[in-house]
């Protein structure tokens, strides 16, 4: 049965669906999938395939129900049919970019607790986007050196081994492949600190940038806000929509040929007015 992630007409899946149920049990009917739905009428999801009407919200929520969509999967389905059935390019392109971030989040893999030694220095992030931009072979030395900063030609050796180890990266003769074209941490505490020093890691990257690196090839800005808990929290949110939109255009882009840190922080500047 196809991924619903795979798919950009709510119409096809649908159709594409029933036709996958059908082909395990021949006696189901559109009149059995209605009344799973609890839609009283063997015509509805006919009428809705063939385009002749569309999902109201209310219908929408009991399709989901009917198809058993939860989590990701229904979230995805239902700006599907936002997307398709949208009649100004403004709702496209809003529901477009909805879509974009749940199937990018969908698709990545977990970084386990188990698996924190990723953590531990910052050039294995690195390491693991620049090993696929080129046939590198065991040239570690020039795998070290298109690094910025550079490391040694030991540090990159061990830093493949550690990918190949965790999973993270595979080997196809001299090139390398990633197993997941994007990965994220879990939340919770953890019992070390290797997370937060990966962080402050990156910050100290980015600040050595404006040292080390033109303007014209980085980017940078800062603004100050005055804002309330639920403002912020929605802040926390959008942030996390637009980086899995970048991650989502990173992983089609098909000439990659250098690698970027992307650092974005939300932190007080002051104490909250109740606190002062």
């Amino acid at each position: 049965m196809a991924s619903v992630f795979d798919s950009s007409d709510y119409r096809e899946y649908l159709r594409e669906h029933y036709n996958a149920l059908k082909a395990r049990n021949p006696l189901l009917s559109y009149r059995w999938l209605s009344a799973k739905a609890g839609i009283n009428s063997s015509a509805f999801f006919p009428q809705i395939i063939e385009g002749k009407r569309n999902l109201t919200k209310v219908s929408l929520l009991k399709v989901v129900k009917a198809l058993e969509l939860t989590g990701p999967e229904a979230e995805y389905f239902e700006n599907l049919v936002f997307f398709n059935q949208a009649g100004t390019l403004e709702e496209k392109n809003h529901f477009f970019d909805r879509l974009v971030a749940i199937q990018s989040q969908a698709r990545s893999a977990t970084i386990l607790p188990e698996h924190f030694e990723y953590f531990a220095q910052w050039w294995h992030a690195t390491i693991r986007e620049a090993a696929v931009l080129r046939s590198w072979g065991d040239d570690w030395e020039a795998l070290g050196a298109f690094l910025r900063p550079a490391i040694t030609a030991e540090q990159a050796r061990e830093s493949i081994q550690l990918l190949l180890r965790l999973g993270f990266l595979r080997r196809k003769g001299k090139n390398y492949l990633q197993t997941e074209p994007v990965l994220k941490a879990t939340g919770g505490p953890f019992p070390d600190l290797r997370l937060s020093r990966f962080q402050v890691s990156m910050l100290q990257l980015a600040q050595q940038a404006f040292d080390r690196v033109p303007g014209t090839e980085r980017s940078g800005a800062a603004t100050v806000f005055g804002i309330s808990e639920p403002t912020f929290q929605r802040f926390v949110k959008r942030s996390r929509q637009f980086r899995a939109q970048l991650q989502e255009m990173a992983r089609v882009d098909e000439k990659a040929d250098r690698v970027y840190l992307l650092s974005m922080h939300l932190v007080p500047l002051s104490r909250t007015e109740s606190a002062s």
